[in-house]
């Protein structure tokens, strides 16, 4: 009990020091310290909040799938297609076409193929890869964990992460399910990485 009363008699103390402080900032004082407050209250939102490119970047994983399937649908199969088959056909979003080449959301190459190095696709292929190159950690792991929908998860088969040291698949049902978990995204993924998406 006595320690209660001394918890309380404690608090009525800062809080009539504290209003005692307040009484003796002038208007401009309380403005300039509110500016500082404000300031720094938008510094950590914008620190903690998520960069809208990354999200971007990683809704146009199936756009792109779509957009390629779509300019394929008459034909037996993949072969033939790369990037430049892609850029040649125009089978790719507006907005991702740069210069002779396919660019993400944050900026960087887009390859179209097969494997990391998006080689042409034999006759008689049924899948294709849509390749990110060049990744960050914190843009690996957003892309690879960002929640694309259940419509836009139509006809990817897998997701392969490649890092620095090593290289990892993610299926459906699979050892390595997919969809990816954000805290898996963010141990897996390395200083520099590489993400292919499967496509059918």
């Amino acid at each position: 009990m006595v320690k209660k009363i001394s918890f309380m008699a404690k608090g009525k103390k800062l809080s009539a020091n504290m209003a005692g402080w307040l009484k003796k900032i002038s208007p401009q004082q309380g403005a300039f310290y509110l500016l500082i407050v404000l300031g720094l209250a938008g510094l950590i939102m914008m620190t903690f909040r998520p960069d809208p490119r990354i999200a971007k970047a990683a809704e146009q994983v199936p756009q792109l799938a779509a957009s390629i399937r779509q300019k394929f649908q008459m034909r037996s199969d993949y072969r033939g297609l790369n990037t430049q088959e892609v850029l040649k056909l125009k089978a790719a979003p507006t907005e991702m076409l740069a210069g002779n080449g396919l660019m993400n959301a944050i900026g960087l190459p887009i390859l179209v193929g097969s494997g990391a190095e998006g080689t042409t696709l034999m006759p008689g292929a049924r899948n294709f890869d849509i390749i990110y190159t060049g990744l960050d950690k914190s843009e690996c792991a957003g892309v690879a964990a960002y929640n694309i929908g259940e419509k836009n998860r139509l006809g990817l088969n897998y997701v392969t992460l490649i890092t620095e040291d090593f290289e990892k698949t993610y299926s459906w049902g699979g050892e390595n399910a997919l969809p990816i978990s954000p805290a898996e995204a963010k141990k897996a993924c390395g200083r520099q990485n590489i993400l292919i998406f499967g496509y059918e």
